[in-house]
């Protein structure tokens, strides 16, 4: 249950918004647009970090809470999901026997667990990697059935605990893949905030048979009359926007 309510203070071109308790600074205007990693490299550079689902979580979740639509800062927001898409820095790895979630913060460098470049890497070699950092570690933990690094940086959702396509609000929010990607709270913020479109929420994913090699994509979250989670996009998308953000 959220019992945090979202604030705003403006204060040299930023707003503050609270995440997980906490604050969390972001620019007001979007960077892009462009690439997933061409605009990585520009928020890095001017000295922010990227936004990962659960920052991304906290950010929709002020903009389209009732009493703050009307400031400029959050229509921002909102136009920069519906004309275009908002780019989310996880990376995910597509599995047969479901997906693992890597945040691609500024805290992990800009080498490590690159999951779709080069596009001849060997994804297998990665789910071992993968494997070792989530399902092998003492301190791992779970969280409805979703494995969760120690550092929370890495998550695995098992086939069974997500589904793709349509769903409603409810479901959304309890699904296996969006709380590996936003975390528990992030994910119950998108369900709240997907209860604010008109159709129902859905979620675009790769269904990976079984003895299939894995494949990559990385998330974004787009308004199409509804709120939709992509979690198979590509690189080469040029028309994405991205906000800088203060952890």
């Amino acid at each position: 249950m959220i019992n945090e309510q979202p604030i705003i203070e403006r204060t040299k071109g930023r707003r503050l918004v609270l995440h997980n308790d906490k604050d969390i600074m972001i620019l007001n205007l979007a960077f892009g647009p462009g690439f997933y990693t061409s605009l990585r490299a520009q928020i890095l550079n001017r000295g922010y970090d990227v936004p990962a689902g659960d920052e991304m979580a906290s950010l929709l979740y002020s903009a389209y809470c009732p009493g703050l639509t009307s400031q400029p800062e959050f229509i921002e927001v909102r136009k920069r999901i519906h004309e275009n898409f908002l780019w989310v820095y996880n990376k995910n790895l597509w599995t047969d026997k479901g997906v693992f979630v890597v945040k691609y913060l500024k805290s992990l460098g800009r080498n490590q667990f690159v999951l779709y470049e080069p596009f001849n890497i060997d994804y297998e070699k990665k789910v071992t990697e993968l494997e070792k950092k989530i399902l092998k570690e003492n301190n791992a933990k779970e969280i409805k059935g979703i494995k969760f690094s120690e550092d929370g940086l890495v998550r695995f959702a098992p086939k069974g605990s997500y589904k793709l396509g349509e769903m409603s609000s409810q479901e959304f929010a309890k699904d296996g893949f969006i709380i590996a990607s936003c975390g528990e709270q992030g994910a119950e913020k998108l369900g709240i905030v997907s209860s604010r479109f008109s159709n129902n929420p859905c979620i675009d994913g790769l269904d990976i048979k079984y003895g299939k090699s894995p494949e990559s994509g990385i998330s974004s979250v787009e308004d199409v009359c509804r709120l939709e989670f992509v979690g198979c996009s590509y690189n080469s998308r040029s028309f994405g926007y991205a906000f800088g953000i203060k952890l």
